[in-house]
């Protein structure tokens, strides 16, 4: 479902580039991405969960237009910005910013819930050798 987001994001992307030039359409994207994040860091207030939840999934799909243009469009802006010479570089060193990125995202999330789950453990430990809890 996340990549549905990016796509349509990437797909209007080369066009509207063409037409306005590459550093506004970066500039569009990146207010598009704050938009939808400030919209799900403000969905929770004021209503009730199934209002919530489709606002949560607009939003997301907001900021995933957002996410889309940027990774369509830094690589060529890159490539049209650095001298000849490290040109080749520079857009890979984004490519690889952008797949070790990918990466991270993808291993933090089972990483973080062993760490919180092994932190649980040994607090539920220590308030024992304490006192503070009973065993069960």
């Amino acid at each position: 479902m996340r990549v549905m987001h990016r796509s349509f994001g990437a797909l209007f992307t080369g066009y509207l580039s063409g037409r306005f030039g590459r550093k506004p359409m970066l500039i569009a994207s990146g207010v598009i991405y704050l938009i939808g994040s400030l919209i799900q860091s403000l969905v929770g207030i004021g209503s009730n969960a199934t209002v919530a939840l489709r606002v949560l999934y607009f939003s997301r799909f907001f900021a995933g237009l957002g996410v889309g243009m940027v990774s369509a469009l830094v690589p060529s802006y890159v490539s049209e910005c650095v001298p000849k010479s490290i040109r080749g570089r520079c857009t890979g060193m984004v490519q690889l910013a952008n797949n070790v990125g990918i990466m991270l995202s993808c291993e933090s999330v089972p990483c973080l819930h062993c760490i919180l789950r092994l932190t649980a453990r040994s607090l539920r430990q220590l308030q024992r050798e304490q006192g503070h809890v009973a065993h069960r």
